[in-house]
């Protein structure tokens, strides 16, 4: 049973590869998903099997970074820093899930992660180019923009500051909070993060009864989303229009 479990998970696994050289990386996505729960399947199976297990796990981790390269391009950041992390939590020393975990926390603004994992990628692979190249990159970055790292980590406290006080029903405070996100990512240039705040300011004014005003916001970020092909941007604003025309 859990050699046919392994084998259907190879075959999918080939197959979200070929979608994945294909540049189909929903497809790919979804395959490497399939491999993942089969391979999960056989290694419930009790088995007295030491090095069938081994196989099982390595097959696992392939998956998993090939998962998490597919999500990387689809740019579901969180979920490829799950993949990455899951396969660090068994194989400490594997280099390429420090590198996918260092790609996922840059895409999301945990820059100070993002250099450390890079940094442990470059340990574990000297000869690995790729890493090396995007740290260098990221410092390059940092060190022409000296406020960005620290802007960054300012940003997701403000959003989460504004966040608290809509739990509390106290729009004032939140429309204030985002107000600042949005001077503050303008600052920084932080597109997906002033598309985040206009996105926030439509959905309080349209609360507030402020149809003009959230339609003027709404109509800023669909330019932002245009502008940059951002799709978690793409998705927010979609979720966002949907809640202003329901509530209309």
């Amino acid at each position: 049973m859990s050699t046919d479990l392994q084998t259907r998970a190879s075959e999918a696994r080939e197959r979200g590869n070929a979608s994945f050289k294909a540049a189909k990386h929903a497809e790919a996505n979804a395959q490497y998903a399939t491999a993942i729960e089969l391979l999960q399947q056989a290694a419930e199976l009790p088995s007295d099997d030491a090095d069938g297990s081994d196989a099982i796990k390595d097959a696992m981790h392939k998956c998993r970074l090939n998962r998490a390269a597919c999500l990387l391009k689809l740019q579901g950041y969180g979920a490829a820093g799950n993949e990455a992390l899951h396969v660090i939590k068994e194989d400490p020393v594997n280099a390429k899930a420090h590198y996918r975990l260092a790609q996922a926390s840059e895409a999301v603004g945990d820059l100070a992660r993002a250099k450390t994992a890079f940094a442990e990628a470059i340990k574990l692979n000297p000869a690995w180019k790729e890493p090396r190249a995007e740290l260098e990159a990221l410092r390059t970055r940092c060190k022409e923009n000296e406020r960005l790292e620290q802007g960054l980590q300012d940003m997701a406290l403000v959003e989460a500051r504004g966040l608290r006080s809509l739990a509390y029903a106290d729009v004032g405070t939140a429309r204030k909070q985002m107000e600042l996100l949005l001077k503050d990512a303008r600052g920084l240039k932080t597109a997906h993060w002033e598309t985040r705040a206009l996105l926030a300011l439509a959905l309080l004014c349209q609360d507030e009864g402020e149809c003009e005003a959230a339609h003027d916001y709404l109509k800023a970020a669909r330019r932002r989303v245009d502008d940059t092909g951002d799709r978690r941007a793409e998705l927010y604003y979609l979720q966002t229009m949907a809640l202003v025309l329901l509530d209309q």
